[in-house]
């Protein structure tokens, strides 16, 4: 539910943005945000854009892969690092643009430490469009064209 918030306030703000849920149905735009999206998008799709962005819950490159903040949480963690990374063909292997943390305390059940993991993701967005582009240059990119 929150990425209908999230959408809702970028068009507010007056961008542009729509929500899909196939890759069929991308759009060339700006950015895309692939969020709890389980594939990698091919090059070719990603083209359709200046940057495809991905959030991971890892401080990368450590803990790549699948269910990273599950894993984390049964391994004891208490403190979760959210990514937010560019896309490639390799699998949580972009480079880097933000990042922030999770405090948990351990009474955590599923729907709460969800909910943090939601918060998280969504500020990371914002941040990110907020701070775009001076943003590409604190991983040192340079904007394609």
């Amino acid at each position: 539910p929150y990425v209908y918030d999230l959408a809702e306030e970028w068009k507010v703000a007056g961008h542009t943005c729509e929500i899909a849920y196939n890759v069929d149905d991308l759009k060339s735009a700006d950015f895309c945000f692939c969020l709890s999206f389980s594939k990698i998008l091919q090059k070719e799709v990603r083209l359709k854009f200046k940057n495809t962005l991905v959030v991971h819950e890892s401080d990368l490159p450590k803990g790549r892969g699948w269910a990273p903040m599950s894993w984390q949480i049964l391994s004891g963690e208490s403190l979760i690092p959210v990514t937010l990374l560019e896309a490639e063909d390799d699998f949580d292997s972009g480079s880097i643009y933000l990042q922030e943390w999770i405090e948990l305390n351990g009474t955590e059940l599923n729907p709460e430490w969800r909910t943090k993991q939601a918060i998280s993701t969504v500020n990371l967005c914002k941040k990110w469009v907020d701070q775009y582009p001076a943003v590409l240059k604190k991983a040192g990119i340079v904007l394609k064209k």
